[in-house]
């Protein structure tokens, strides 16, 4: 049994069976204990604050500063001890079908950079792009009517820093075929 809002959950509270997935939108104080047929009394009440952090937009052709703290929230790839921050990208009507490259850039630790859907799904992920360096870079091309998530992290835990993330996006390149329709195929 758990509530969301801070207050004492009782037996009338939400409650899920067996496990589940507690969804929230906003920042949250989480409280939550089990009980069971078999059981004297319900367990203790465990207390846990959650704190919504959304994804900073960006656009194509930008260059967005950014840093990894101890603050930061933990990547949502390699869990605790990575630190992590993501930004959302949607290509405008103009964008879909460009080719874009994201290059997250650092002197200060070693960049990982990952590009997942709005599912949280991993599409690309990318370490060192280049022979010698610590900067990483994704190159996917922009679908219609899709948003990505980009997250900045470190190669090994604890590594902070301040980094840049570049997005561009080039057009591809158009082959135009022309066909009489005479001769033979």
């Amino acid at each position: 049994y758990y509530t969301t809002d801070g207050s004492q959950p009782t037996t009338s509270s939400a409650n899920f069976t067996g496990s589940g997935t507690v969804v929230l939108t906003s920042n949250a104080v989480l409280r939550a204990f089990a009980t069971e047929g078999n059981y004297s009394e319900p367990s203790l009440t465990v207390i846990a604050n959650f704190s919504i952090i959304l994804p900073i937009p960006v656009d194509c052709n930008s260059s967005n500063s950014g840093s990894l703290t101890t603050s930061s929230a933990y990547s949502t790839v390699f869990g605790p001890g990575f630190f992590g921050r993501r930004y959302s990208f949607t290509p405008g009507p103009a964008d879909a079908g460009k080719v874009v490259t994201v290059t997250a850039s650092s002197s200060d630790f070693d960049t990982f950079l990952f590009l997942k859907d709005t599912s949280t799904n991993v599409l690309l992920w990318n370490d060192d792009y280049l022979q010698d360096s610590t900067d990483s870079q994704i190159v996917f091309r922009a679908q219609t009517n899709a948003s990505y998530i980009l997250e900045v992290t470190s190669y090994s835990p604890l590594e902070t820093g301040n980094f840049t993330l570049e997005v561009d996006c080039e057009p591809t390149a158009e082959l135009g075929v022309k066909w009489s329709g005479a001769g033979t195929a």
